[in-house]
């Protein structure tokens, strides 16, 4: 891990964090003073003692880190994108017990449309990854906010998969955060996108794609506002995965 100059290592924009089995605190730094890239910051679970930052160098692009989640393989899963260019979008795999940059795995194209990912998290029996794409400059009406899925162990884009959070000219609804809960339901906080649908939180059955809301938009009396990040009592705060008593799922 590379230590940083920084006073504490104090985060200046955090986003995404997660605590390993090990007891090690993984904080997305989305970006630094004056906009410059960001860190995923490592820090004592128990005493706040920072650690240092993982070693994004040889990542060739941008580093504006959003949302971390520890795979079922062990490894570190992190959203990124470059915020001069608001539709890119990878994900990329570190070793969390030496801070190494692995690999890009997933990269945004013109097949899975991935943009300004930042929530992820492995459906329960960790063969998909779940993420979030929100679309800042969307290239035309056609295009929506989804939930892309990829399969959990190769990367490779699962179109079949992809959820929708509207269909073309109904309200639109976007959302930077995910996670599944219990029975297997994926729960997703809608962000913002229109006054029909913001501070609602769906729980979505990711088989057939329907959903209920279980809190209802701010502007029908909804409690919330602007949703983002959500857990539950029984998330695993590495893997992010919904532990019932019976078992996971």
């Amino acid at each position: 891990m590379v230590s940083s100059k920084e006073k504490d290592g104090a985060p200046f924009a955090p986003r995404g964090i997660i605590l390993s089995d090990d007891n090690v605190l993984f904080v997305a730094d989305f970006m630094d003073h004056g906009n410059k890239q960001g860190q995923i910051r490592t820090y004592d679970g128990t005493t706040g003692v920072f650690f240092g930052n993982l070693d994004h160098s040889g990542f060739g692009e941008p580093f504006y880190p959003r949302g971390v989640v520890i795979g079922p393989d062990g490894l570190l899963y992190v959203s990124v994108f470059d915020i001069s260019n608001p539709n890119s979008g990878w994900v990329l795999r570190f070793d969390p017990n030496t801070g190494d940059f692995l690999d890009v795995f997933i990269e945004s194209n013109s097949e899975n449309n991935l943009h300004r990912p930042e929530g992820l998290v492995f459906n329960p029996d960790g063969s998909k990854l779940y993420i979030t794409s929100f679309q800042e400059i969307r290239p035309g009406v056609m295009d929506t906010d989804k939930i892309l899925v990829f399969d959990g162990e190769t990367g490779e884009y699962l179109d079949e998969d992809r959820i929708d959070l509207y269909s073309v000219n109904e309200p639109r609804a976007f959302a930077q955060a995910i996670l599944f809960g219990p029975d297997g339901k994926l729960f997703v906080p809608i962000t913002g996108g229109s006054v029909e649908t913001t501070g609602s939180v769906r729980r979505y059955d990711v088989e057939s794609k329907m959903f209920d809301e279980i809190v209802p938009p701010a502007s029908e009396g909804g409690s919330l506002g602007e949703p983002w990040y959500l857990t539950f009592g029984n998330t695993d705060p590495a893997a992010l995965a919904y532990h019932s008593e019976e078992g996971i799922g």
